[in-house]
């Protein structure tokens, strides 16, 4: 993901990197293109919640669905 990381760095595919891209290029409201696959999709919340493990030191909780 960066050169921070070094070895600890994920591999990410076509899809995930374009979904990333995707998000950072276009507004929210825009960003969930057709394009976007739902491997795509999980791949770039690993990076999310990677990053912010790595480099914040904190992991990001879960949303659980109520019943």
């Amino acid at each position: 993901m960066c050169s921070e990381c070094g070895s600890g760095s994920l591999a990410v595919s076509a899809e995930g990197f374009e979904a990333v891209r995707g998000f950072l290029e276009r507004p929210l409201a825009e960003a969930a293109a057709p394009a976007l696959t739902a491997r795509g999709l999980r791949e770039c919340l690993s990076m999310i919640e990677s990053s912010y493990e790595y480099h914040g030191g904190f992991r990001l909780r879960t949303l659980a669905q109520r019943a």
